[in-house]
């Protein structure tokens, strides 16, 4: 047996003893005035395991040099892919040739390719996304049937809808201003 077992077995039996000194006495019941008061104080003690409190790293984004980039333009407005293109390319992305989509686009959106949604968020930001919860509805991966072609070798593709409710009029922001908080949303 080991010692918690024996200790176990021990305080079961000073117990009994206790138990059978008690019912001896009320049996006997008090003699005069007098009263017999008997109290028993258990103690335990729990060891709990060490716990290990783990942080998620931080995710690491890429520079905007490593980072190539479509925009195709879903709306009525002339020039806007191009316009885009040209203010990503100024903050040092690589861009590939503007385009125009097909069908008119409602929502504007931010496809990235598996392994680049960080990048993306930051695309995001620069471009003037009001907010994290706007940056996260932009920002989806690249559905496996998409039709646009002209991809190249982009990882981020960005469609110009008609909806940009959920990105400033403001100047767009430097990549050094935004990734710093591409990790809080």
């Amino acid at each position: 047996m080991d010692k918690t077992n024996i200790k176990g077995a021990i305080l079961a039996l000073v117990a009994i003893a206790i138990g059978v000194l008690v019912l001896a006495l009320a049996l006997d019941g008090p003699s005069g005035s007098e009263t017999a008061t008997t109290t028993t104080t258990t103690t335990t003690t729990t060891t709990l395991p060490e716990t290990t409190t783990t942080t998620a790293p931080t995710p690491t984004v890429r520079a905007p040099s490593q980072v190539t980039l479509v925009i195709a333009n879903g709306t009525d407005v002339d020039g806007a892919a191009g316009k885009l293109t040209d203010t990503l390319k100024g903050l040092g992305y690589i861009t590939e040739q503007a385009h125009n989509t097909t069908e008119p686009q409602n929502t504007y959106n931010i496809f990235y390719l598996p392994g680049w949604e960080e990048e993306a968020k930051v695309v995001a930001r620069a471009i003037g996304a009001i907010n994290d919860q706007a940056v996260n509805t932009l920002v989806q991966p690249l559905p496996i049937n998409y039709e646009f072609a002209e991809v190249g070798d982009s990882v981020i593709v960005i469609i110009i809808g008609k909806d940009a409710s959920l990105i400033n009029s403001e100047p767009v922001a430097s990549p050094e201003d935004v990734s710093s908080n591409s990790a809080t949303s």
